[in-house]
């Protein structure tokens, strides 16, 4: 089937962020294993947007199976879960740091434990 030329201009701006999406994706699982939660987290969101807006597009709905392909099947889903587990993860550790700090400035942890330096 030929494509005119507005079709082929919409496929190839799909085509992009199908791209786009692939490398955030990737970059978001490096991140991962690099244990940078922060990073990841923001990465996988991002991915997920670019992933949303992709499926609103009118070329996508035409070719949805060759999307979904250069997309990876399960990718979707895999971000979506990582997404949740590093927002539980990341929840914690906020708490846990304001714990800290409050007792900190409450004055209950032992002097010598604010009085020693980091090396």
């Amino acid at each position: 089937m030929l494509l005119g030329n507005a079709d082929q201009t919409l496929m190839f701006v799909c085509f992009s962020y199908v791209q786009s999406a692939c490398k955030i994706f990737k970059a978001a699982e490096e991140c991962r294993l690099d244990r940078d939660e922060e990073k990841a987290y923001v990465l996988y969101m991002k991915y997920l947007t670019v992933y949303d807006l992709i499926k609103k597009r009118p070329d996508f709905k035409q070719q949805q199976d060759f999307f979904l392909s250069m997309l990876g099947p399960t990718s979707f889903k895999k971000a979506i879960e990582e997404a949740e587990k590093l927002s539980e993860s990341l929840k914690l550790r906020s708490l846990y740091a304001a714990r800290i700090c409050n007792t900190v400035e409450k004055g209950n942890i032992n002097s010598d434990y604010t009085n020693k330096r980091v090396s």
